[in-house]
């Protein structure tokens, strides 16, 4: 798996689980193609010689044609700087056997380089012999373990068909596309068994123009609308959105990264994490990122909702992340009653991940209540964080306790369906036996005791496996996540979900009536309650300072009448003497 772009999964749980080789005709293509194939015998006139045919040439990138192939075709795949694969996990369609050392692949050509010189090929130039040897457009090549291939050698469908039961239509589907593309010819007998192997057997004296075609009963085409969606779903990949719920440290951010074997989000920094409980604010992050694996692109968008339950306070903490569900139902909505619908945003959350704080206890309040707002918006999965901080037993303990409070207060989880008729009816039933989902999250590769290098953790006492279904789940979940139940998360949010809110609000408002936002939104109200401190802060600073000034004024009032009253006393006292020194004057002129 690469990834290709910052910005994010339909995924390769679309793809089949077999070697991912181009899709070859359909049965009823196959039917006429067959039909018009020349019936010839071998030349066995000219020697074959597999040097003619100059096989792994370099295709693109400077990597030739056997380590496109093996690219291509395999999981986590390792290669040097010469574009030379070392290992990864492959799996060989004809014996279904699955492999990891590159070395012991064989890159088969489904039609035989050796039969392929004998029905036709003898007569080409280099070019032409070049180009069917390397082709990757067709269904040519294909993965496969040297022991098998070895074993076919440059037998024809007379005579060998794969081991494996369910791959046999596509080889036989494959092999004709390739000899008709190439103008290839058969055997009778060759013809006969092909036939067969397509359910329309016709004898041997059958002409092979349009007739020889004409009793294949495949009805009319109906039959073929799973290969079509397919062919669709190929072509324009998928959108895939997860959100992540949980209180702080209990490996969100890891998990996601382990899910999807690279790191879509750094480790979150502690120190930012401290300083953003004092915000008192649930906040709603949102990574995007485009993987690709085996050709196939996914859109995958992760919610990550940091700050939640850190608090000593937690009332309402839920509320930005129901409304953030709720938002992306209304923008979506809103996109729908648009003229021009084309590029529509669809950020509407597929499958919620609650984190569960491994106590050992049971769901703590502040757990139900989330839960219950969750469970009615969005298929909510829950899981119990760090599984392995708990025994085997506590575990058992733990999540019967929390399935027993699930049922009690009536919380809505998701459950994969189960059909009657359905093959994976054991593995969803296995999946919902297994919930809440036990995990362990790490992207770290640690050694084991016997050797083998795996996703782990390390203690004194051992190594916990990720991968291991004897330490946790975290191979159903992603299972349940990605290879088997991602279209049912994204059809149940489609037709579910979003439906119930589009039909709640259609009942409840007018067209083009914007939608009512609550008064009591706890960010408003923190909002409100900060304006409010710092109002009455700058009432009381203002207040003090004209107390201040107030003082001053009347001690400078003091001061003034002071002095005012002692320039009375002086000039009722100069008044005084002038008035004794008039009467004085007076006095003595007599």
């Amino acid at each position: 798996m690469k990834l290709t772009s910052l910005a994010v999964l339909g995924l390769y749980l679309l793809v089949p689980a077999l070697a991912t080789i181009p899709e070859p005709v359909d049965r009823t293509t196959a039917g006429y193609y067959l039909g018009n194939l020349t019936v010839a015998p071998k030349n066995s006139v000219v020697s074959f010689g597999r040097e003619s045919f100059h096989t792994w040439t370099i295709a693109y990138d400077n990597c030739d044609t056997r380590n496109v192939v093996l690219k291509r075709d395999g999981n986590a795949v390792v290669a040097d700087e010469h574009c030379i694969v070392k290992h990864g996990n492959w799996y060989s369609p004809y014996d279904a056997a699955s492999t990891y050392t590159a070395s012991s692949l064989d890159i088969s050509h489904i039609v035989p380089l050796e039969e392929a010189w004998a029905s036709g090929a003898s007569l080409w130039n280099a070019t032409q012999r070049e180009a069917f040897a390397n082709d990757l457009t067709r269904p040519h090549l294909v993965v496969a373990t040297h022991e098998v291939n070895v074993d076919r050698g440059a037998q024809t469908p007379t005579s060998w068909m794969p081991p494996a039961l369910q791959f046999r239509c596509i080889y036989t589907r494959a092999w004709i596309h390739v000899k008709f593309y190439y103008n290839l010819t058969v055997e009778q007998t060759e013809k006969d068994m092909l036939q067969m192997y397509l359910g329309n057997f016709v004898p041997s004296h059958t002409s092979s123009s349009m007739a020889s075609v004409a009793p294949i009963n495949d009805g009319i085409g109906i039959a073929n609308l799973p290969n079509q969606r397919h062919k669709i779903v190929a072509k324009r990949g998928a959108h895939f959105t997860i959100m992540v719920v949980g209180e702080s440290g209990l490996g969100k951010t890891t998990l996601i990264n382990t899910l999807f074997s690279t790191e879509l989000s750094p480790p979150k920094n502690y120190n930012r994490r401290h300083h953003k409980q004092l915000d008192k604010l649930t906040e709603v992050e949102i990574i995007k990122a485009e993987l690709e694996e085996k050709q196939f692109k996914v859109k995958l968008t992760v919610i990550d909702t940091p700050g939640f339950g850190d608090y000593v306070n937690n009332s309402d903490s839920w509320t930005p992340i129901v409304e953030f569900i709720d938002d992306q139902h209304e923008a979506y909505m809103r996109q729908e009653q648009q003229p021009q619908r084309s590029e529509k945003t669809d950020l509407r959350v597929h499958a919620c991940l609650y984190f569960i704080r491994p106590t050992g206890h049971t769901l703590k309040p502040l757990d139900i209540e989330i839960m219950k707002r969750l469970g009615t918006r969005v298929n909510l999965i829950p899981v119990v964080a760090k599984a392995d901080t708990l025994t085997q037993n506590d575990l058992h303990t733990f999540k019967q306790r929390i399935r027993e409070v699930v049922t009690a207060q009536g919380i809505r989880i998701y459950t994969p369906p189960i059909e009657a008729d359905d093959e994976s009816a054991d593995l969803a039933r296995a999946l919902i036996e297994a919930m809440p989902f036990s995990i362990i999250g790490s992207t770290e590769d640690v050694k084991t005791a016997d050797g083998r290098v795996v996703k782990g953790r390390e203690y004194l006492w051992g190594v916990a496996e990720v991968e291991n279904e004897n330490h946790c789940d975290f191979k159903k979940l992603r299972s349940l996540l990605i290879r088997t139940h991602m279209l049912d998360l994204v059809s149940t949010t489609e037709e579910t979900h979003y439906e119930n809110y589009r039909q709640q609000q259609m009942e409840t408002r007018k067209f083009g009536e914007p939608k009512v936002k609550k008064t009591d939104n706890p960010k408003f109200k923190e909002e409100e309650e900060g304006l409010r401190k710092k109002f009455t802060e700058q009432v009381k600073a203002e207040e003090a300072r004209f107390r201040k000034w107030e003082q001053h004024l009347i001690a400078e009032r003091d001061r003034l009448n002071k002095d005012l009253e002692e320039a009375h006393s002086a000039i009722k006292q100069l008044e005084a003497e002038l008035d004794g020194l008039n009467y004085s004057r007076g006095t003595n002129r007599r």
